[in-house]
């Protein structure tokens, strides 16, 4: 796994529940870092792991998913991910929706409308 320590970083993440920061590779390319909570005792903090699961299964599926990866920063571990804003050629204050309604346009749409609870 790499260390990404010397990295530079160009921005903090905001509205998240976890600490994130955008950085800046060595090679120029935009990524943002997302570290997962401090273990408390009471629940997992896997959260890093579980975005890269998650990438890798929408690549199986083939799906458009930004590149994700397990690294560390300052020896704390972190998802490693190319900043979905420069990979996918998403507009500044784009939001997840608006990405999935255009990736997905009547379908997305439809989910969205629909009047189906969530099950518990």
């Amino acid at each position: 796994m790499k260390d990404i320590s010397s990295w530079p970083v160009t921005n903090f993440g905001e509205n998240s529940t976890l600490e994130k920061y955008e950085i800046l590779s060595p090679s120029n390319e935009h990524y943002v870092m997302k570290f997962p909570r401090d273990f408390d005792g009471n629940r997992t903090n896997w959260e890093d792991v579980n975005e890269v699961i998650a990438a890798k299964v929408a690549q199986l599926l083939g799906i458009k998913v930004v590149d994700a990866e397990i690294a560390y920063y300052k020896n704390r571990r972190t998802c490693l991910m190319k900043h979905f804003r420069f990979q996918l050629n998403a507009e500044h204050g784009d939001t997840a929706a608006s990405l999935l309604s255009a990736e997905f346009g009547d379908e997305y749409e439809n989910l969205v409308s629909s009047d189906l609870k969530m099950k518990n």
